[in-house]
């Protein structure tokens, strides 16, 4: 980072509004005792980046209540977008995002650890993003504790990609996704690191289920209820060389309305569990013949 160093005192309320031009950029940038926001917001549709943070290090940013009414400029212009390898913690109470032109909350190579409280991201083309550009080695973690993704209007992408990389994500929000393509959360590319998704998922329309594709090592739990009704694969683990993939969800519904070539994962799913259904059918019936010889 550069020599610049910033301080935001956590005294009295903080805020930056805008209509439609950039709320914060912070580049090479490193802070001192602390930067804390109350509310950082845009009420129209910003042309880039609404929060843009790279290489930031040293003390810890509180962001506060994002509110992102919107960006354009195509798909890598994000409501709040973190990179750089930035080493600070950083936190922020909410993050209530609406139409994004890219992504609603980006996180690219984090090296501190990542915190919304709660989130509320509607539309765009893919609500989290969180990876590896491959130029940094981020040992960082995110953390979104609560809130929704698509709610009220589905990503036009995956609600969930989490891409490359073994930075740890945990994932406690609610996911609801129809759009036309991608999934629910898509889990690919990954060398390490654990991904928690507790949040319950939701699929409906054309839209796939969740998928974990292409990793070679690390772990991957869902661990929230899983309701996946869409018409494209609804579980794809596929191309893996190693890791570890649970689905520990109390509530595990696949109902698929169509069938595509993609779609054999759900259909493997079923024939799976008819499998040990009937493995098991077979045991029973064997136990019972053992049973009946000893009495006999």
């Amino acid at each position: 980072a550069c020599s610049l160093t910033l301080n935001v005192a956590n005294a009295g309320t903080e805020t930056i509004n805008t209509t439609t031009g950039q709320i914060l950029n912070l580049n090479q940038v490193t802070i001192g005792t602390g930067v804390n926001f109350d509310t950082l917001q845009n009420s129209g549709s910003v042309a880039g980046d609404a929060i843009f943070l790279s290489d930031v290090d040293g003390g810890a940013l509180s962001g506060g209540a994002v509110t992102s009414a919107g960006t354009t400029g195509g798909g890598t212009r994000d409501a709040i977008e973190i990179t750089g390898g930035s080493t600070s913690n950083m936190s922020f109470a909410s993050a209530t995002i609406d139409n994004a032109s890219g992504i609603g909350i980006r996180i690219l190579d984090p090296a501190g650890t990542v915190t919304f409280t709660t989130v509320d991201i509607d539309g765009g083309a893919f609500g989290l993003f969180v990876g590896e550009t491959g130029g940094f080695a981020p040992t960082g973690t995110v953390n979104i504790n609560g809130g929704t993704f698509g709610a009220t209007a589905t990503q036009s992408n995956s609600a969930l990609l989490i891409n490359g990389g073994d930075t740890t994500v945990n994932i406690a929000a609610n996911v609801t996704h129809s759009g036309a393509s991608g999934a629910g959360a898509n889990v690919i590319n990954r060398s390490g690191g654990n991904v928690t998704i507790s949040g319950s998922v939701t699929t409906t329309g054309t839209s796939s289920g969740i998928s974990a594709g292409s990793n070679t090592a690390g772990t991957v739990d869902f661990q929230g209820n899983l309701n996946l009704s869409g018409a494209n694969a609804a579980i794809s683990v596929a191309a893996n060389t190693a890791g570890t993939y649970t689905f520990s969800g109390a509530s595990k519904v696949v109902n698929r309305t169509g069938a595509t070539g993609a779609a054999g994962a759900a259909r493997s799913w079923t024939r799976s569990r008819s499998r040990a259904r009937s493995r098991r059918a077979r045991c029973a019936s064997a136990r019972r013949f053992r049973t009946a010889s000893r009495v006999i």
